[in-house]
């Protein structure tokens, strides 16, 4: 869940509740009402539920921790870049020390971490800095999306994209994650060299390990949209129908258009991913 402007959550809890689906919670509308949803949701059915958060509120609600079967906190990189890149002045410090307090507590949270030019910079320190206080580490890299590009966010080159990820193919234990068919398409001369297989407990999910403990993850688009479905809330629940040119539009759930959408993806990613896995 991602937005919440509305007072009453039943709806929606209803919902999820309903379809079975799992949940990941923003931190960001972590409030007293977001807390009773959480419990509620606990009760009602028994799981636990992710988070991912900027380290401002989490610990706001340090009785929900052990209802988390992922804690994510998210750190792009060290201190003066993560400053830059978050616009906000000693973001870094309230990010960093929620990670070290949270460990205190007996809870290993995940650093997740985009790479753009502003935290390239510093990079090989923040890894170091990771690896000095065992932390595990997902990262992603942030280039010229056309949702990203929109959103005034300081992106790779296609020039420095490839260099930027053969960097990160060493050094310290990570995830490197995949989102985008069109990242797949810029990098392709590199992930040609990986051995590729579906994970073992996800087979929907490729991986490659191209180095010992640095493991990269790429979904389907195609299965996001259909079994992952990136769902918000407004009073109704909805998803985003993303289109051919890279834009997306908003679609209420269910849209009678999202079995075409992802057929459409999927003949793309074949495409992609049979040049790839020669």
């Amino acid at each position: 869940m991602k937005e919440a402007p509305v007072k009453n959550w039943s709806s929606a809890l209803d919902a999820i509740v309903g379809w079975g689906s799992s949940v990941t919670y923003a931190g960001r509308i972590l409030t007293a009402l977001g807390a009773r949803f959480i419990k509620e949701y606990r009760k009602r059915t028994g799981n636990q539920l992710g988070i991912i958060d900027n380290g401002y509120t989490i610990l706001q609600h340090a009785e929900l921790l052990p209802l988390y079967s992922q804690i994510a906190i998210s750190i792009d990189g060290e201190p003066q870049d993560h400053d830059i890149q978050r616009g906000k002045h000693g973001a870094f410090n309230v990010a960093w020390n929620t990670v070290l307090e949270l460990k205190r507590l007996g809870y290993d949270s995940v650093v997740a971490s985009v790479l753009s030019p502003i935290s390239l910079r510093n990079w090989g320190a923040f890894e170091e800095r990771v690896l000095e206080h065992d932390v595990p580490l997902s990262t992603t890299l942030v280039w010229s999306l056309e949702q990203t590009k929109k959103r005034g966010v300081a992106c790779l080159s296609e020039q420095e994209v490839l260099r930027v990820f053969e960097m990160l193919l060493g050094g310290i234990t990570k995830l490197v994650n995949l989102y985008s068919l069109d990242q797949v398409r810029a990098l392709a001369p590199l992930l040609r060299e990986l051995d590729w297989a579906p994970a073992s407990d996800d087979p929907s999910m490729l991986t490659a390990e191209p180095a010992p403990g640095v493991v990269v993850t790429y979904r389907p688009e195609s299965v996001l949209l259909l079994s992952e479905l990136d769902l918000l809330w407004d009073g109704k629940i909805y998803t985003h129908e993303f289109l051919m040119d890279g834009s997306s539009r908003r679609e209420y759930r269910p849209s009678p258009n999202l079995l075409a959408v992802a057929n459409r993806l999927t003949s793309d990613e074949r495409h992609v991913w049979n040049a790839i896995l020669k």
